[in-house]
């Protein structure tokens, strides 16, 4: 029993692995909305994921982990990846290769598209370089002067260890010089904010 009622899905023994995270195949457990009852659906980490409650379904190979949520009479298809803290719920539909992850929501009556952490097909063919702008620009600036301090921690111990050689140990210290002169000028900026409050 769930809540006094009785569960629309259970886990199965059918499982993957997926960023070190363990998903279980789920199998619907009575008719509801468009599924029935034996049905297999996709894969979730754990219960929380997908809600005993509504009309809500993970279909075929679609995954969700983490702390994602889907909810209501959302539906998640195809090779559609909920994760993070993201929230799919209302009468939502994520489906094909769409990614929803961070802290973004997919509710309503949205489909395939949202304008936060929805990853979609044209982004998919971005270089690495592109994402790698993208994702930065949707970092809040302190948790890029964070970044900058693990890079060059990362940066200062390869070079102390010898491991970097050459023209690459030579631009390996520059790039950390100019990443010391950044963090330098966060620190003061931070500091400055703090003494006007």
């Amino acid at each position: 029993m769930f809540g006094g009622k009785s569960v629309k899905y259970e886990l199965t023994d059918e499982t993957i692995n997926i960023y070190g995270k363990t998903l279980y195949r789920i199998r619907a457990l009575k008719d509801f909305s468009d599924v029935n009852k034996g049905e297999l659906g996709g894969y979730i980490e754990k219960k929380s994921n997908l809600s005993q409650y509504g009309n809500c379904w993970v279909y075929s190979d679609a995954r969700v982990f983490g702390n994602a949520k889907v909810y209501d009479y959302a539906k998640v298809f195809g090779n559609a990846r909920v994760y993070g803290d993201a929230r799919v719920c209302g009468n939502a539909v994520v489906s094909g290769n769409e990614v929803v992850f961070g802290n973004a929501e997919v509710c309503g009556d949205m489909k395939k598209e949202n304008k936060n952490n929805v990853i979609t097909k044209k982004e998919q063919k971005m270089s690495f370089k592109e994402k790698s702008q993208k994702l930065y620009t949707q970092i809040k600036p302190y948790e890029r002067y964070i970044l900058v301090a693990a890079l060059l921690i990362a940066m200062d111990y390869f070079i102390f260890k010898g491991e970097l050689s050459g023209k690459i140990k030579t631009l390996a210290t520059k790039v950390s010089d100019r990443f010391i002169g950044i963090l330098d000028t966060a620190i003061a900026k931070i500091g400055g904010e703090n003494e006007q409050k």
